[in-house]
């Protein structure tokens, strides 16, 4: 339960009942972009969509942004459209060849017939989208065509409430079987795809900050609390929630609501992992006030601790929980800037955004961090570098604030080299967060 006590940014987008459409607009964006500058490269991706709405919304967004859209559907009898196949592309190709069918035929020999011809799917100069609307589709399409899957560039995402109110939409019940070389954005739409199922506070918030948070008819209570607590206009007449994904959501975002038994049960279980970390004591602290308290205090240096003893504890770093394991390398980071050790913090972060198994989210803060590190030491490569991943750690989160947030710093980087180059970044990136409802970390 980690990531109720760590330092690391954990935002929900403002709450806007249109927040779907602008994450759509965003993300129609982001996708047509990264197709009209293709030049004579192939685009072979796949549209994650929660419905038949969601698709015409998709499809009038990319022929309003210059894109031209060739239905080919596929089929067990036509697997591959002759449109597809005799396409000669160029350096100015705009069509799209964009194939629905494979939900239809999912239970048939299809998925396996693609995957034997997936490299007259990825050719050059040709734009090619698969569309699934059912999980398990995909489910199926990792079972049957892995090569093809692992083929794929990009995942365009798209989410639209209208979907999700049509009593005749069918959600799957199972639990979802992707593989471990799944992209996150491929667990999120399985996730998404079967409210039925409990809800964490974890994949809620990524769903939330994809722009697709509203709670279908059927959800699970967990889901249904969550969603009452993003949109909710006055928290203080919420109801207690009972799942205990609400209650996490709760103290991140509304802990003052919280009865002070509930807060000093939880800091009960939740002080004791971090407390040899921070060098507190092993009391339970009166209520979850204290403990943030306490916490904010030792990131901040108020609370002094000597350098031997933050070395010993970080030395313990990589033998942590995941989720512990990412918070307190930026803890650690902190501590070392704040005694003067740059070499320390340079290198406890270096380990935080090299190790893959830590959540995307906080290894995204650990390259802000390097990046603000070293354009302060005008090291201009290793700053780009960081930069770099940003964008790529945006593109695995899916989330429009990820983005907004990367074009923000590559405008502080861009700044340092030419302020007024940095100017369309920074125009940019604060109006895609004012449009997102997102809060830019500076």
């Amino acid at each position: 339960m980690i990531d109720l006590l760590s330092i690391y940014a954990d935002q929900w987008p403002s709450y806007d009942p249109q927040r779907h459409l602008y994450a759509i607009d965003a993300h129609c964006a982001h996708y047509a972009k990264w197709l009209l500058t293709a030049g004579a490269e192939p685009r072979f991706s796949l549209l994650l969509c929660s419905g038949d709405s969601a698709l015409e919304l998709w499809k009038a967004r990319m022929q309003t942004m210059g894109v031209n859209l060739k239905h080919t559907p596929t089929s067990i009898e036509i697997p591959l459209d002759d449109a597809l196949l005799s396409h000669q592309g160029d350096h100015f190709n705009r069509t799209l060849f964009w194939m629905d069918g494979l939900d239809e035929y999912r239970d048939t020999d299809l998925l396996s017939l693609l995957n034997g011809r997936r490299n007259q799917l990825k050719k050059t100069a040709t734009w090619v989208a698969l569309v699934v609307q059912n999980p398990k589709t995909l489910d199926l399409l990792w079972e049957k065509a892995p090569q093809l899957c692992q083929m794929l560039q990009k995942r365009a995402w798209i989410w639209d409430i209208n979907d999700l109110n049509d009593p005749s939409f069918k959600y799957t019940l199972n639990q979802p079987r992707l593989p471990k070389e799944a992209p996150l954005i491929d667990e999120l739409f399985a996730i998404a795809k079967r409210p039925n199922l409990p809800m964490s506070y974890v994949n809620f918030s990524r769903l939330l900050r994809l722009g697709s948070p509203y709670a279908p008819p059927t959800a699970d209570v967990s889901w249904k609390e969550l969603f009452d607590l993003w949109y909710h206009e006055d928290p203080q007449t919420l109801e207690h929630p009972s799942s205990s994904a609400g209650i996490l959501a709760m103290i991140k975002h509304f802990d003052q609501l919280l009865p002070r038994d509930e807060r000093k049960h939880l800091a009960h279980h939740l002080s004791n992992p971090l407390s040899w970390i921070l060098g507190l004591s092993p009391k339970v602290p009166q209520d979850l006030d204290e403990y943030w308290r306490e916490l904010g205090r030792c990131a901040r240096g108020e609370l002094e601790l000597p350098l031997a003893e933050i070395k010993r504890l970080a030395s313990l770093w990589q033998d942590l929980d995941l989720w512990l394991r990412g918070p307190s390398a930026l803890w650690f980071a902190a501590c070392y800037a704040y005694e003067h050790e740059l070499e320390l913090c340079i290198d406890i972060l270096q380990k935080l955004t090299n190790d893959l198994e830590i959540p995307q989210e906080i290894r995204f803060e650990g390259h802000q961090k390097l990046a603000q590190i070293y354009t302060a030491l005008h090291e201009r490569q290793k700053a780009s570098d960081q930069v770099d991943q940003l964008f790529e750690l945006a593109d695995q989160l899916h989330a429009p604030g990820y983005l907004a947030q990367a074009i923000y710093d590559r405008s502080l980087f861009l700044k340092v080299l030419d302020e007024k180059g940095s100017q369309k970044d920074d125009k940019d990136s604060k109006l895609l967060a004012l449009t997102q409802g997102w809060q830019l970390n500076n």
